[in-house]
């Protein structure tokens, strides 16, 4: 696990191809008081299921999908 090695130096963010992204990496994550960055989700449907983690950082090339996901989540939500 990495996140030993990020405490150890204190690093408060880390950024992570969105593939290695779980349930228990996302608790760990928060746990440690770490800030998870993912890179670079472009499909819609992995989008929509990192939508599901509201404190996760995304950096995308699909904008326009970000935006017609994260829509549709406010619109389930309301």
């Amino acid at each position: 696990s990495v996140f030993p090695y990020l405490e150890e130096i204190g690093a408060r963010y880390v950024s992570v191809k969105y593939v290695y992204v779980t349930p228990s990496f996302m608790e760990e994550a928060r746990k440690r008081g770490i800030q998870l960055i993912v890179w670079t989700p472009d499909d819609e449907a992995v989008l929509a299921s990192l939508a599901q983690y509201p404190d996760l950082l995304i950096v995308t090339n699909n904008l326009e999908g970000w935006a017609r996901v994260y829509k549709e989540k406010i619109a389930l939500n309301a």
